[in-house]
């Protein structure tokens, strides 16, 4: 179905916007770009959210990275 793909392709589009945040973040900070630091940043974020919607994101974007 049309909407599902489009659904899914909008959390991907998501997914890839909260790590590359995180990654640029890291990088300006001058922290190394690993995947632990970007992980741990997309923990802290969440813990941080109060949109459920987000929450799943990050989730998301962590189980991604693994």
């Amino acid at each position: 179905m049309i909407s599902e793909r489009v659904s899914d392709a909008y959390v991907y589009g998501e997914i890839c916007q909260v790590i590359g945040r995180a990654a640029v973040l890291l990088c300006k900070s001058g922290e190394p770009v690993t995947k632990e630091a970007i992980q741990v940043m997309l923990e802290i974020y969440s813990e941080q959210q109060n949109d459920d919607f987000m929450n799943v994101i990050y989730e998301k974007a962590i189980n991604a990275m693994d």
